[in-house]
């Protein structure tokens, strides 16, 4: 749902901002030739260089802050680093939904005080796309000029770049930049998913240690934003111990799983992440607890009837392999590295290879 307004608002802002173009420029030129193609042309490339001054501007800060970037998209282009190349490749499906987005590689963390550190870091860069875009747009106007198609494509631009700005402001950097500095449980959580791209992944401990100071009881029959996002804590904790083959030594994790195992109920699974965490536990269960009637019990309960659902139709394949139905290993991989679209680099698909391998090694 949430990505769907997402794209709902992303797609609305394209057409907004193309109106405003056409509304302050269609009357301002004189020549015939100049009117809506030319206008719808060169929208087209202004909004790419508006989206790449502002992906360009979360970039810059980065570097001069010490951070750098695991993936960079700037539609379509989808530049992802692995090791020390950057591999570059054509991607549109995330232009309604993103349009362009910087992820950074989170650094290795030791302490709060390293922690703090990367916080505010990020945070900075963050906030510094959308002040980019406004500059840029301020300076623009300043440039003068009697020729009408530079006139044309600066207003353009101008415009574009503006809206680009400040939308993002409230919308999205802005959102994120004060949820980084205000919201605890937001910002680990954030850590986290950004962790995943992170060629530094395996070695950041220290945010599941933070992450598990912020651990809360599930309430399983309200599931609000709150506790998505403490759903997704939690995914990640569990995630991290199935990896490193590892008991949970969190008694809220503990105690919430034990919560989901004994449900009289059936939740109302409307969330991806809800059904992930229940995934995971049902992996928990049988890889590093070794307890196979909870983890059947808690398979038939909710996955059933979702035997047919593409969204999930990895979580179950891999859900089955793991309780010993006739799945091949193949075939688990072939689904994830050919239709899981949200995963978009090696870093974060050996996440999901070092589940199975860590399962491989306990059967």
């Amino acid at each position: 749902m949430k990505n769907l307004v997402y794209k709902i608002l992303a797609f609305i802002s394209i057409i907004m901002t193309f109106l405003i173009n056409y509304i302050f420029i269609y009357d301002k030129i004189e020549v015939e030739s100049y009117k809506l193609y030319f206008i719808i042309y060169n929208f087209i490339i202004c909004l790419f260089i508006a989206i790449l001054i502002h992906e360009l501007g979360h970039q810059l800060i980065s570097v001069i802050l010490g951070i750098n970037s695991s993936v960079l998209y700037i539609f379509p282009f989808l530049m992802v680093k692995n090791n020390s190349r950057w591999d570059i490749s054509v991607n549109i499906k995330y232009m309604l939904q993103y349009g362009g987005f910087n992820i950074p590689n989170i650094p290795i963390v030791r302490n709060n005080k390293e922690y703090d550190v990367v916080v505010k870091k990020i945070a900075i860069s963050t906030i510094f796309g959308p002040i980019a875009s406004i500059m840029v747009a301020g300076a623009c106007s300043f440039f003068q000029t009697n020729i009408d198609l530079l006139i044309l494509i600066r207003n353009i631009f101008c415009i574009t770049s503006l809206f680009i700005g400040v939308y993002n402001l409230f919308f999205g950097d802005g959102q994120m930049f004060f949820s980084l500095l205000k919201n605890e449980k937001n910002t680990i959580n954030i850590l986290m998913s950004f962790n995943h791209y992170s060629n530094n992944y395996s070695n950041n401990d220290y945010l599941y240690i933070v992450a598990k100071k912020k651990c809360e009881e599930i309430n399983l029959e309200l599931i609000d934003k709150n506790e998505l996002i403490q759903i997704e804590i939690q995914c990640n904790i569990i995630e991290n111990s199935i990896i490193k083959n590892k008991f949970i030594n969190n008694e809220v994790v503990k105690k919430n799983i034990k919560n989901l195992i004994y449900l009289y109920y059936k939740l109302d699974i409307i969330h991806k992440e809800i059904i992930y965490y229940i995934h995971l536990v049902i992996i928990y269960l049988l890889v590093i607890e070794k307890d196979f009637n909870s983890a059947n019990k808690l398979y038939k309960h909710y996955f059933l009837e979702y035997e047919n659902s593409d969204d999930t139709n990895y979580l179950l394949e891999r859900t089955k392999y793991f309780l010993g139905y006739p799945i091949s290993l193949e075939k688990i991989m072939h689904i994830l590295e050919n239709n899981m679209e949200h995963y978009i680099n090696e870093n974060y698909i050996n996440v999901e290879k070092n589940i199975l391998k860590s399962y491989c090694k306990n059967k």
